[in-house]
């Protein structure tokens, strides 16, 4: 492995991938004098700079969620190195090392910290798919109801009002129950 380049002058164009315009990110010299330095005036390894890394670069943004139903920190978008998209493994935790390294001069000693770090934005950006489903499903319903004759209609159930109370209240029942222990679990 090649020696850890320390720009002056901030890395050249070319290393820093182009930030997305709703993004509200820092220019790399502004970021930096955020960090929190060490001794000799560089940058300490330290969880709280990877988190900051993680919250203002603009190749770093929104790079990471947890998703609350899987239990899973999730990759939202392709991140400055070569990755598969999905969940977030030791990998990327080492890319991201290797990225920190580079560009702010960052370097880790315990991927602990990194793993602190990612996890804690992480949790920052949750989401639940399931949930975020179900309340769009809400927004674009067309008032028709269905719920109430699901058994009649789909299992062949002899139609009456204890039915189609039935038919109501076992989707919601579970519905409620999932979000419930999404919510109590995170």
């Amino acid at each position: 492995m090649g020696e850890i380049p320390a720009w002056v002058d901030g890395p050249p164009d070319d290393v820093v991938p182009q930030t997305p315009a709703s993004a509200k990110a820092l220019d790399w010299r502004t970021l930096r004098e955020l960090m929190i330095p060490n001794s000799s005036g560089g940058v300490k390894a330290c969880r709280e700079n990877v988190f900051l890394a993680l919250k203002h670069d603009p190749a770093l943004q929104g790079i990471v969620a947890r998703d609350t139903f899987a239990e899973l920190q999730m990759k939202k978008r392709s991140p400055p190195w070569q990755s598969d998209g999905g969940e977030w493994n030791e990998g990327d935790d080492f890319h991201l090392g290797m990225y920190l390294a580079q560009r702010y001069g960052l370097v880790m000693a315990s991927v602990g910290e990194i793993e602190k770090a990612v996890a804690q934005i992480a949790r920052e950006h949750s989401f639940n798919p399931v949930a975020d489903y179900m309340n769009a499903c809400a927004e674009n319903w067309d008032r028709q109801p269905r719920v109430e004759t699901a058994f009649v209609t789909y299992w062949g159930v002899e139609d009456s009002e204890y039915v189609r109370l039935i038919s109501t209240m076992f989707p919601l029942g579970s519905i409620r129950r999932r979000r419930k222990f999404s919510v109590s679990a995170t």
